[in-house]
């Protein structure tokens, strides 16, 4: 960890000191001696066909055999050209004017967009966080900063209710043998909806699916956002037997379950409604109850699986590594005690547990796509056109022996 954080300091570094030179953006005399995207290396098709296969082992083979180029050439699943990035500059480029030409990766979504806009039409809040450019910025911007991590700090006391919950719900998980991955989701489920509402609802109880109206909400997020994401990232042969008609169906049973529940949470004087983030964009931010109805689902379907990725991997490589579990939790008893966590409270050994569980498995294991509005050519001088897949390969730099040493396990 030493090494990954001082080869990450230095990499920093140069990039501050290269920042004032970066590429800027197109203009007719880049284009003109820019280099063709057709020109960079490849994997060819051959890569298409294992991508579908074996993705992990796929793009760690385009890492292997081409991290020394700029970039590599490849084709997605769903048959489209795109890049996978290589070099710093490039990739800082391509962050640096994200804000100048914004493109939201859910905009690929488009079975869920196209569902948003039938069933609630182009001014809905549900449906502009799936387009792009400027409205998608204001909308998710206007969601701030319940979309960044901020808002677990500003809501960390409900949070830690649910978190706790969950974890005197663990042991019954474990005598019964039952699915510990289950588990995770669940306690996603009741943080997030801690956060968005002031209270975690029990779902992360081992008698929840047969007794728990929410639990629903879980089983359904494989045949909404699962399922959408599955259609629009994949070619239309692997896609499923009417995979729209169920993403549709799912989504209408979301809305059917979610309306009454939010409906009863506001049906209440302002005053009594607990300190949440739903409470904060209604009464301060004044955005509709409607409207904030719109992009629950899109809340809770993105933010449960990474929370919950997380979550189980944390678990296992602690259940994997008894002497840091040890560690760990003695760290907690001496600082914490029996007092709850706050943001104040500092636990530098718990914050490497999970860097290095982020680093290990890391949420997104593959890919960190970006997609701009216009034409860019990048520092390494290639020339990358609108809309095109830009991706960097998380786990396999995670590991690298170049950046984290001789022993990256």
């Amino acid at each position: 960890q030493g090494r990954m954080r001082r080869a990450m300091a230095a990499a920093a570094a140069a990039a501050r000191r290269k920042s004032t030179v970066a590429a800027p953006a197109t203009s007719g005399a880049d284009l003109r001696e820019a280099i063709p995207l057709s020109k960079a290396p490849g994997p060819g098709w051959w890569f298409l066909v294992q991508q579908a296969r074996e993705p992990v082992e796929a793009f760690q083979t385009v890492y292997d055999q081409y991290k020394h180029e700029k970039l590599a050439r490849i084709r997605g699943t769903d048959g489209k050209e795109a890049v996978v990035l290589f070099d710093n500059d490039d990739i800082l480029h391509v962050m640096r004017n994200e804000s100048k030409y914004p493109k939201n990766t859910l905009a690929r979504l488009d079975t869920l967009r196209e569902y948003f806009l039938d069933r609630l039409g182009p001014d809905s809040h549900g449906f502009q966080i799936t387009t792009t450019g400027e409205k998608w910025r204001e909308v998710r911007d206007l969601y701030g900063p319940g979309l960044m991590t901020q808002a677990a700090g500003e809501y960390v006391t409900p949070i830690n209710t649910a978190a706790e919950f969950a974890a005197e719900q663990f042991p019954d998980f474990v005598e019964q043998n039952a699915n510990i991955q289950i588990w995770a989701q669940c306690a996603a489920f009741d943080m997030f909806h801690a956060v968005m509402f002031g209270h975690h609802e029990g779902v992360a109880a081992i008698d929840a699916k047969a007794n728990h109206p929410l639990y629903e909400l879980i089983e359904l997020d494989a045949e909404s956002l699962g399922l959408a994401t599955r259609i629009d990232n994949t070619h239309w042969i692997l896609h499923p037997r009417d995979g729209k008609k169920r993403v549709y169906k799912a989504m209408d049973r979301l809305f059917e379950i979610l309306r009454p529940h939010v409906n009863k949470f506001f049906d209440r004087p302002v005053d009594e409604l607990p300190h949440s983030y739903f409470r904060d964009l209604v009464v301060d931010k004044k955005i509709p109850k409607e409207q904030l109805l719109s992009v629950i689902p899109s809340f809770l379907q993105a933010g449960i699986a990474t929370t919950q990725g997380l979550t189980q991997w944390a678990i296992l490589h602690l259940a994997n590594n008894p002497d840091k579990q040890a560690k760990l939790r003695a760290e907690i008893a001496e600082v914490l005690g029996d007092q709850p966590y706050s943001r104040d409270v500092k636990l530098p050994y718990m914050e490497a547990v999970f860097r290095e569980c982020h680093r290990l498995t890391p949420v997104v294991p593959m890919l960190s796509t970006r997609y701009l509005e216009k034409d860019i050519v990048l520092p390494s001088g290639y020339e990358i056109p609108a809309d095109t897949a830009m991706c960097m390969l998380t786990l396999p730099r995670a590991k690298d022996p170049e950046f984290v040493g001789d022993e990256p396990e």
